[in-house]
């Protein structure tokens, strides 16, 4: 599997500094190309996101998201199947 930067030869390693290469926006992703396509179950059962980092918060946020999704069927299932209740109108 052969991208355009695997092509131009911009993900070649630059012999000075250890990593690097010309690719734009190199991830450690990108340097395991061979193991993702080989084996992509072990790879992304590799590690799981580190606190504080991006996607880390946005679990988060979404989980909090799901809780009060859940939160509000309840409380809609509660109104909409249990007693009505009369509230005086003035």
């Amino acid at each position: 599997m052969k991208t355009c930067e695997d092509l131009l030869g911009l993900t070649a390693p630059i012999e000075k500094y250890r990593g690097a290469t010309l690719a734009i926006g190199s991830t450690l992703g990108q340097a395991d190309v061979l193991r993702i396509v080989n084996d992509p179950e072990a790879w992304l059962a590799w590690d799981d996101p580190k606190k504080g980092s991006i996607v880390h918060t946005a679990m988060l946020v979404l989980r909090m998201l799901m809780v009060m999704d859940i939160l509000g069927a309840i409380a809609a299932g509660a109104l909409v199947f249990g007693p009505l209740t009369y509230i005086p109108w003035p």
